[in-house]
């Protein structure tokens, strides 16, 4: 797929959903893992040299900061690795999806002789192979259907000959024609019938 059509049929919304949810779940983990830490360390005290003086602090205001700017680099990371493999797994599920729509808009508009391809390592290959054995299917049986409409022709065509003016009407002739006419009306029948509408 070209790099033009990628920006045309990615679909902003999903990727920026996506990645909201991703985020959503790594600043809810850290908010958890941050209220664990700081209850944890109720009533604790640490010690840390400040000015060249011993300072004895609460841990948890010790370490809160700490966590707050630990938290900060995390979402940064994660936020720049996320949107990268967002990017990269939109435009893998996307461009199939794209694939599958063209092919099923050629077969909408009636070319049963398309066929739809995708790479081995696709996720949808088995979802290809469906559709080409649907497609292949339908296009059987519109050729059957067509030819019972060549069939029927003849049929016509031999009871216009029938009717033309002459002396006689040979009625075992007619009485084959119409019956022929309801085997091909009876056959067209069963064929469409197949099809849920």
């Amino acid at each position: 797929m070209g790099k033009n059509m990628r920006k045309k049929y990615i679909i902003r919304k999903f990727q920026l959903r996506i990645f909201a949810r991703a985020l959503f779940l790594v600043l809810i983990a850290l908010f958890f893992a941050g209220l664990a830490i700081y209850l944890l360390m109720e009533g604790s005290v640490s010690t840390t040299l400040q000015n060249s003086r011993l300072v004895i602090k609460s841990t948890q205001k010790f370490i809160l900061p700490i966590f707050a700017f630990a938290s900060f680099i995390t979402v940064f990371f994660v936020s720049g690795i996320g949107w990268i493999l967002i990017y990269v797994f939109s435009h893998k599920v996307v461009g199939p999806i794209h694939r599958v729509k063209k092919h099923l808009e050629k077969v909408a508009g009636g070319d049963l002789s398309t066929k739809l391809f995708f790479r081995s390592s696709d996720d949808l290959h088995d979802v290809s192979e469906n559709i080409n054995d649907m497609t292949k299917s339908l296009a059987f049986k519109v050729d059957e259907v067509k030819q019972d409409m060549r069939r029927l022709h003849q049929v016509d065509q031999r009871f216009v000959e029938l009717w033309r003016p002459k002396s006689q009407i040979d009625y075992k002739d007619l009485e084959d024609v119409i019956k022929e006419l309801k085997e091909v009306e009876k056959s067209i029948d069963e064929k469409l019938n197949q099809f849920k509408s």
